[in-house]
């Protein structure tokens, strides 16, 4: 797997922090074989992603259970787990452009302020 933490979004008004993954489908036996992940109900992911995340901000002192408390409540929370993208085998220039995409800077140099 390989993570990049994207943050576009006008800073504060619509900051948009979000993780792109390039994920395997699937998984090598030691023969070589390879698995194919089946279709799998996405919901749970979304579940296990948002506990993770407060979790860890809980523990980073960053917040606490109050916050947490709301934004469970909270209609829209935003966590989400998407799998629509997938490249074949042997498309190189899907893999290509879906590499350059995870890549980009993850934060916009004209928004940098330097004091």
């Amino acid at each position: 797997m390989v993570m990049s933490t994207h943050s576009f979004g006008d800073y504060p008004e619509k900051f948009h922090p979000h993780i792109h993954a390039i994920v395997s489908d699937g998984l090598f036996a030691r023969t070589g074989t390879l698995y194919v992940m089946p279709g799998v109900a996405l919901k749970p992911f979304e579940e296990i992603f948002r506990a993770s995340v407060f979790k860890m901000l809980k523990e980073e002192g960053k917040i606490g259970d109050g916050l947490i408390n709301r934004l469970m409540s909270w209609r829209h929370y935003d966590f989400s787990v998407h799998n629509g993208v997938r490249v074949r085998r042997n498309d190189e220039q899907a893999r290509e452009a879906l590499a350059e995409y995870i890549i980009r800077n993850t934060f916009s140099v004209e928004k940098l302020i330097y004091r």
